[in-house]
């Protein structure tokens, strides 16, 4: 059960938790800091890939213009601290 005291301070503060890559729609994560994005693709030198692009290399924390929130990813990441997720 969530301290009701320290969520009063929470939004007291302005608090708020970005959509990061880890929260997104897009992230696909096979380790714990690094993966790629399904939606920003890009031809690589070394590997031709004839049905297109690959995914971009992206840390869990980070974030772009583009995040969704993957409600599925939040609710079990974020737990009773979804309220302080930025809308995307």
């Amino acid at each position: 059960m969530p301290d009701d005291n320290k969520f009063e301070k929470l939004r007291e503060v302005g608090y708020r938790i970005p959509v990061f890559c880890g929260l997104c729609l897009h992230g696909k994560f096979r380790s714990n800091m690094w993966g790629t994005c399904s939606k920003h693709t890009y031809m690589h030198l070394k590997h031709h890939n004839p049905e297109g692009g690959r995914g971009v290399s992206i840390l869990r924390s980070g974030t772009c213009g583009s995040a969704e929130a993957d409600p599925a990813k939040s609710h079990r990441t974020l737990g009773s601290h979804i309220e302080f997720l930025e809308k995307s």
